[in-house]
């Protein structure tokens, strides 16, 4: 297989992994997009280095929307739980600083006054609170940096504000955004896409900075269960959780394309001519092996064949002795239609 042989199919099968939404955009659709190069392709070199991050063991970028605030005074508490009662400075979409507690009334009085006017106790979202974090040892300056130029990319035209928390296990980054638009044209009404396409323009703001950083499905990752909400690790933490689920929560079908998709991009670098593909092909390779996923999908095909195996030794036992010499392996149900006619 040649270079471009090989490239043509890590196109194909990495696009299926890693940017699954990247084939379903038109062509020039929407250049900004990271996934998506001059004419909305994604290059085989990306795809390369994307497999490198996750058969490498990258870390994983959090994004999460915690919540939102319906009404001033429940934005007010999250702005001032988030700055630890005014001690942490809020920065604006501005790069300004605001510190104090008179800082923090003059970001809400913006926020409140300056657009539709939001209601002191109301019934319709008016924030939305978005945390961004990454794995302990992150360098300060350049998450914070990366949270700043994807807040400035992904929402251009809004009011928000950010305040960094790095004295806990894993730094992060606490992101209020006004739902209405400056222009109050437009409200924010965030889905599952939104939320892939932010990991993904966190993820690549962190790479742009030196931070190996990865933003991939579940499924490319081979983890069969969700990840536990915050609020069940506190619980487990301290002893008070009633319920503690362990199940598969990934569909099987979901599991067996990503595997089909891993088994081409294996196969098509283990075929290539350049030595450094070769070697990536046995990364993954030793990286599929020891995913969860892989294990299941072993573990249920070999169930399978053992209840096939006890059915048919089952089925031997229940036959009469002279149909039984009668019969191979493959003739079973031909041999009970002949037992049948034969009475």
């Amino acid at each position: 297989m040649d270079t471009r042989q090989v490239d043509g199919v890590l196109l194909r099968w990495g696009q299926e992994l890693f940017y699954p939404h990247a084939r379903k955009a038109r062509p020039g659709s929407d250049s900004t997009l990271p996934w998506l190069h001059a004419g909305g392709h994604v290059a085989a070199g990306t795809i390369r280095d994307r497999i490198r991050g996750v058969v490498r063991g990258a870390p994983q970028v959090v994004v999460k929307i915690t919540g939102g605030g319906c009404g001033m005074r429940a934005i007010l508490r999250h702005l001032n739980y988030i700055t630890r009662r005014c001690e942490l400075p809020l920065t604006d979409e501005d790069g300004r600083e605001h510190r104090g507690r008179d800082g923090l009334r003059h970001v809400a009085d913006l926020w409140r006054y300056c657009g539709s006017l939001i209601l002191a106790e109301g019934d319709r979202r008016e924030a939305l609170q978005i945390t961004l974090g990454m794995v302990a040892d992150t360098d300060p300056q350049a998450l914070q940096a990366a949270v700043a130029a994807f807040a400035a990319q992904e929402f251009a035209g809004y009011r928000y504000a950010w305040v960094y928390h790095g004295d806990q296990a894993n730094p992060h980054v606490h992101l209020a955004v006004r739902i209405e638009s400056k222009d109050l044209r437009q409200r924010l009404h965030p889905g599952p896409a939104d939320l892939l396409r932010w990991r993904e323009r966190f993820a690549l703001a962190l790479r742009d900075r030196g931070i190996e950083a990865e933003a991939t499905r579940r499924s490319t990752r081979g983890t069969v269960k969700d990840d536990d909400p915050i609020w069940r690790v506190k619980a487990r933490a301290a002893g008070t959780l009633r319920h503690d689920p362990h199940g598969i929560t990934m569909p099987s079908r979901t599991m067996e394309q990503a595997l089909t998709a891993w088994g081409h991009v294996h196969n098509a670098l283990a075929a290539s001519p350049d030595p450094a593909d070769r070697q990536l092909a046995r990364e993954v390779k030793s990286f599929l092996s020891g995913t969860p996923m892989v294990r299941h999908l072993a573990g249920r095909a070999l169930a399978q064949e053992q209840r096939h195996q006890q059915a048919h030794e089952a089925g031997l036992r229940e036959r009469p002795e002279a149909v039984k010499g009668q019969c191979q392996h493959g003739d079973l149900w031909q041999g009970r239609t002949l037992s049948r006619s034969g009475r």
